[in-house]
């Protein structure tokens, strides 16, 4: 994080820690042999040698050979997916087989490197060239495909990951007929490639510029992928369009209603006691965070009434006068998936400059939202729709969070992300059953564990470390003072801080 620049910080331990384990991770893989494939290969080349030896092997049939076993197997196209040989065993068959094919026709060695190998070039820049290692350039360990960064789209990255991650959203958006006559056009289109991407591809990483150019900023151009943008606004954006693009379409439910919830403004005269209410919808749910300590103290005082008097009084349209009264916010009803928003960046009055909150704002693993609902609030004045959501679950577990460390004017976004293996893809290590994914089992009983998703790095991560990369507050350093010519410790300001909080409700209690 950016805390920690100048200095070893608290969380550089972790980090070392979790590059280690993706290197032991890679390692494991590079060291698992397809044996099938390995096998096919030492065929092929012993029916080479004997198909030279008999002169019943045609040449267009060995550079057609030649083809497959360079592109297929060992380095693939950048815009194709990962070559079959993933293993040092694998390889070594494979560059075999291309060996015993250059010797037995040397005649057409020049034209094979001009046709192949030069292309390869030509396609990935002098930085891939022969250096290409199939496991650093597969899906990562964990069994998840990356986004690639190409400027400051961090913010999107960061947000897209958590849609893939949440199955009910992204099973609907794939089963999605798009209507738009243009793909290239459509935001939909785009992001079911995407999300198609990220669930079937075995590439380390997957370029969203495509999505990018069809998402418009509000005057119409393709976003700018470099200009930062804020996550929170990003997403609200993302929904709105894609809830247009799907009207009339069997998914449309399913889509709408995974993050839709309703608050209500009541204001309640105190003697009258005449009620006027005013629903609103919402997809996020912003709270403020300024002077509190937990996301609890916060929702208390995002729902707490405002009390209407003197100058300020509520002119009751019942009464036909001013009437003291008690204006409160209310949540009426929860969405299955439920998207906090942390409000830490506001405008400082004094310095007419927005700046950001590091100050500590603790939240909760199991979070019990009935406190902060209609018929708790307001029961005398309740609707009963308000009071069947309320005898509805309103109990709700961590899944995501979205972190940005940094400022106001520089920063990076990326995500920690739960993965219930009852829900989320079984692909890559979630399918083995790998030891890491069986981390803890929660109250639901589903196996889970938890992921950083930070742009094409995809890698375990551990949840205790939660707090200390989440919650905001005050880190120690350690630094190098001239003066004594030793380290000393400082107590700085956290730059990384939770900004966007998921929670999945929990139907079984």
């Amino acid at each position: 994080g950016a805390s920690s620049m100048g200095g070893m910080g608290a969380g550089d331990a972790d980090s070392a820690a979790s590059a280690a384990g993706d290197e032991a991770a890679a390692a494991e893989v590079a060291a698992n042999v397809d044996h099938v494939l390995v096998g096919l290969l030492y065929i092929a080349r012993v029916l080479v040698q004997c198909g030279a030896r008999l002169r019943v092997l045609a040449i267009n049939e060995a550079i057609n050979l030649h083809y497959v076993a360079f592109r297929e197997c060992i380095m693939p196209r950048r815009d194709s997916n990962c070559g079959k040989c993933q293993s040092v065993a694998s390889r070594r068959a494979a560059f075999g087989l291309v060996h015993e094919l250059a010797v037995l026709f040397p005649q057409f060695l020049i034209r094979l490197v001009q046709r192949h190998y030069l292309t390869v070039l030509d396609e990935n820049g002098s930085t891939w060239e022969f250096g290409y290692d199939p496991i650093q350039d597969s899906r990562a360990a964990v069994g998840y495909v990356g986004l690639y960064n190409p400027g400051c789209v961090c913010y999107g990255n960061s947000v897209l990951q958590q849609l893939f991650m949440t199955p009910r959203f992204r099973r609907a958006v794939l089963d999605a007929v798009d209507p738009a006559k243009d793909p290239r056009e459509s935001v939909l289109f785009q992001l079911q490639s995407l999300f198609g991407w990220l669930q079937e591809s075995e590439r380390k990483c997957k370029d969203p510029r495509p999505f990018f150019a069809a998402f418009k900023d509000l005057d119409g151009n393709p976003t700018n992928v470099r200009v930062q943008q804020d996550a929170d606004e990003f997403l609200s954006l993302l929904l709105d369009r894609i809830e247009t693009a799907v009207k009339g379409l069997p998914q449309e439910a399913a889509i709408t209603r995974t993050f839709a919830g309703k608050v209500v403004n009541k204001i309640t005269g105190e003697k009258c006691g005449h009620v006027s209410d005013n629903q609103e919808p919402f997809q996020v749910l912003s709270v403020a965070i300024n002077g509190h300590a937990s996301l609890e103290e916060a929702l208390s005082a995002h729902t707490a009434g405002e009390p209407l008097r003197g100058d300020n009084a509520y002119a009751c349209g019942t009464c036909g006068h001013k009437v003291d009264a008690i204006k409160r916010l209310c949540i009426r009803e929860l969405p299955p998936t439920l998207i906090v928003h942390l409000k830490r960046f506001e405008f400082d009055y004094e310095t007419m400059l927005k700046r950001k909150l590091n100050s500590r704002c603790s939240f909760p693993e199991f979070l019990d939202l009935k406190p902060y609902m209609e018929a708790t609030l307001a029961p005398e004045t309740a609707s009963d729709e308000a009071k069947a959501a309320a005898a509805a679950a309103s109990h709700y577990r961590l899944v995501g969070v979205v972190v940005h460390t940094g400022t106001t004017e520089m920063g990076h976004y990326y995500s920690f992300i739960r993965e219930d293996r009852a829900g989320g893809p079984t692909r890559g290590g979630a399918a083995r059953g790998d030891a890491a994914a069986v981390e803890d089992v929660g109250r639901t009983g589903a196996m889970s564990r938890w992921l950083e998703f930070n742009d094409k790095t995809v890698r375990p991560f551990r949840f205790e470390r939660l707090e200390a990369e989440c919650f905001g507050g005050e880190d120690v350093t350690w630094v190098y003072d001239e003066a004594t010519r030793q380290f000393v410790s400082r107590v700085t300001e956290k730059a990384r801080s939770a900004y966007m909080l998921v929670y999945e409700r929990e139907t079984r209690r």
